[in-house]
């Protein structure tokens, strides 16, 4: 339900962009902490009992829900968008899997289709997840 045709489809919506193959390419050269929230943003470079470290992901674009002016819309680059949104859905994809198999005692995980190919953004972001 959440993979290649959610990324293209938030990335049309989100930045025009459809073609998958320019929306990886787009995604490895941006940076998502310019959108998402990271543990510091909320808690400074300290968190609650020091456990988590300041560059965890916190929440997919919610710097984004603190800045809605048209005009700092404009502020915001797809590539750091696009990088965003690949790691939310990787990340995501990621998770699930490695749940799934932890239920049911799997040790193996391989990940296959258009989603992954030639598509480092999303492979890193999956591999950070399991």
């Amino acid at each position: 339900m959440i993979g290649g045709g959610t990324v293209m489809g938030l990335s049309n919506l989100l930045t025009g962009v459809r073609d998958f193959d320019e929306i990886v390419a787009l995604a490895a050269k941006g940076d998502h902490r310019n959108v998402d929230m990271l543990v510091k943003d909320i808690y400074g470079e300290n968190s609650p009992g020091g456990k988590l470290s300041g560059d965890i992901l916190a929440s997919s674009f919610a710097k984004v829900s603190y800045n809605l002016s048209e005009q700092r819309q404009q502020e915001y680059r797809k590539e750091d968008i696009l990088n965003s949104l690949m790691f939310m859905v990787s990340f995501n994809i990621g998770q699930l899997a490695y749940l799934v198999a932890d239920n049911h005692e799997v040790t193996d995980l391989y990940f296959v289709g258009n989603f992954v190919r030639n598509n480092q953004p999303a492979l890193e972001k999956i591999h950070m997840a399991v």
